[in-house]
């Protein structure tokens, strides 16, 4: 993505949804070291590629990495409380 961002591609979010899908109970397992170190330097590819680079993008791969090395108990809560937090986010709007 950030070779067709640096290339002046636009991205956007779309207003209607494309794809439904259920998330089953195990689904935050199926990550790997080598699929999280792949995505973790991917995002510093990016950051390089579109001269983003910024405590708070730096700070993110970090946090994601880490979420991702974690224990699989440990990442269920961690997606308990953001489900929790989005729906009363969503709510409110």
């Amino acid at each position: 993505m950030g070779d067709l961002s640096s290339a002046g591609f636009k991205f956007a979010n779309l207003a209607q949804s494309l794809l439904k899908f259920r998330r089953v109970n195990d689904f935050y397992k199926r990550r790997g070291l080598d699929k999280s170190v792949n995505e973790f330097k991917a995002r510093f590819y990016t950051m390089k590629k579109l001269g983003k680079y910024s405590i708070g993008n730096i700070f993110y791969a970090f946090a994601v990495l880490g979420l991702r090395l974690m224990p699989p108990t440990v990442v269920k809560l961690a997606y308990k409380i953001d489900r929790y937090y989005l729906s009363k986010w969503v709510k409110s709007e």
